[in-house]
């Protein structure tokens, strides 16, 4: 069966440019292209793809809530970010969103084929780090333990964040009670803290990332 690339994207050139060098390495891959959000969680709800290819910036989203919203529709779709923004923190938090890859646009050609051929692989592919210090390799793991949270889960840390108790989570979820406890307990397990307020010191500074 033809590997599926769905790749979200306002930009045609670039469209095709990613599209070109998607059947260098797969020929007969079907490729599909969509310019906002919406039209990209349409076509996750309306059939499988092996690997999504997003825009950090398209119509209809914020900073990475197009990823939240593709993660939500597809969980196990594996979804990589193609973008002008190469802030180490963008992307770090493209990672702990659950983002498969980060792939800056302004790549040198070779490097766009290098990590296309990763993804495609089903392999992740991000940035070559900057040496970092014992403060960094901290904020790398926080990153890491983040990323392993489920598409639920992520949305509880978010309400954590947002100092939601959890008959508020539950109500925002439309789900019960002890649901929302056995996924803030979850979160707490797999972010290796014991408490709510340890998550959100934990998670804060990877999540909350200012505009300037």
């Amino acid at each position: 069966m033809a590997t599926q690339i769905l790749i979200a994207d306002d930009h045609p050139l670039f469209r095709q440019a990613l599209e070109s060098v998607i059947r260098s390495i797969e020929s007969d891959a079907k490729v599909r292209a969509v310019g906002t959000v919406s039209e990209a969680v349409g076509a996750l709800t309306a059939e499988p793809y092996n690997l999504v290819l997003l825009d950090l910036v398209l119509p209809g989203a914020e900073r990475l809530s197009g990823l939240n919203d593709l993660k939500r529709a597809a969980p196990d779709t594996p979804v990589a970010i193609v973008s002008a923004h190469r802030d180490a923190s963008i992307v770090d938090q493209a990672r702990a969103f659950g983002a498969s890859g980060f792939v800056p646009k302004a790549v040198e050609l070779a490097v766009l084929h290098e990590a296309m051929a990763c993804l495609l692989k089903g392999e992740k592919w991000f940035p070559p780090a900057e040496p970092r210090g014992a403060a960094d390799e901290a904020h790398d793991d926080a990153v890491e333990r983040i990323g392993t949270l489920s598409p639920a889960q992520r949305i509880v840390l978010d309400a954590l964040l947002a100092g939601r108790v959890n008959k508020q989570i539950a109500r925002d979820m439309d789900i019960s009670l002890a649901t929302v406890k056995a996924h803030v307990s979850g979160v707490l397990r797999k972010l290796g803290v014991d408490t709510r307020t340890q998550a959100v010191l934990l998670a804060r500074p990877v999540l909350e990332i200012s505009d300037g």
